[in-house]
C-alpha cells in the first residue's frame, strides 16, 4: 500500500477546535455555508478561511458539508493561487474542472464545493444557462479586496 505523500498544510487539517502555537490555521478569519451547486445536490459546502500565522498570507479549505453524503479534502490552500487561477481566465467561461489543480488529489466533490465556495464568495457567477459553467463576477474586485482586507482587519485589532 502506498503511504500517502504528508505535508504541513494537510498535517494540521482537524485542529480547528485545538488553536495552539502548533497549529498555523487557528486564526480562522471567515466561515460560511454556501449552497451546492448541483441540479439533485441538497445542503451546503461549509468553508473557513484563516491566515496562517507561519507566512502570514490567507488559506481557505472546504471545512464539510450539510445535507449529504460525499469525500472532500480538507486542506488547506493559499487564497492567492485561488485569485490567480480565476484572474487566469479572463472574460471566457470555465467548468469547475478548472479547481483540480489547486488538489494535489482527493475526492471528485472538490472541484464542485470549491466552485460553490467561489460563487459563495461573489468571485463568480453563472454563465449563461448551464449551472456548472462560471465566469467572474461583475463585483470581482471589490469582493477580492473585502477578502484580502481580511489580514488588515486582523492586523488593526492585535
Amino acid at each position: 500500500m502506498k503511504k500517502p505523500k504528508i505535508n504541513e498544510q494537510n498535517t494540521q487539517i482537524d485542529n480547528k477546535d485545538n488553536p495552539s502555537a502548533d497549529n498555523p490555521f487557528s486564526n480562522v478569519l471567515k466561515s460560511g455555508e454556501v449552497p451546492k451547486l448541483g441540479v439533485r445536490a441538497t445542503g451546503t459546502v461549509i468553508y473557513e478561511i484563516a491566515q496562517n500565522s507561519k507566512d502570514q498570507q490567507l488559506y481557505f479549505r472546504i471545512a464539510g458539508q450539510s445535507g449529504g453524503a460525499g469525500l472532500h479534502s480538507k486542506h488547506w490552500i493559499k487564497l492567492s493561487q485561488l485569485l490567480a487561477l480565476i484572474e487566469s481566465q479572463g472574460d471566457k467561461p470555465w467548468k469547475s474542472q478548472l479547481y483540480k489543480e489547486l488538489y494535489e488529489k482527493g475526492s471528485a466533490n472538490n472541484q464542485g464545493f470549491c466552485a460553490a465556495i467561489v460563487r459563495g464568495l461573489g468571485l463568480a457567477t453563472r454563465s449563461g444557462a448551464s449551472i456548472y459553467l462560471h465566469v467572474v463576477s461583475d463585483k470581482y474586485q471589490e469582493n477580492k479586496n473585502a477578502l484580502l482586507s481580511l489580514i488588515e482587519s486582523t492586523n488593526k485589532a492585535k
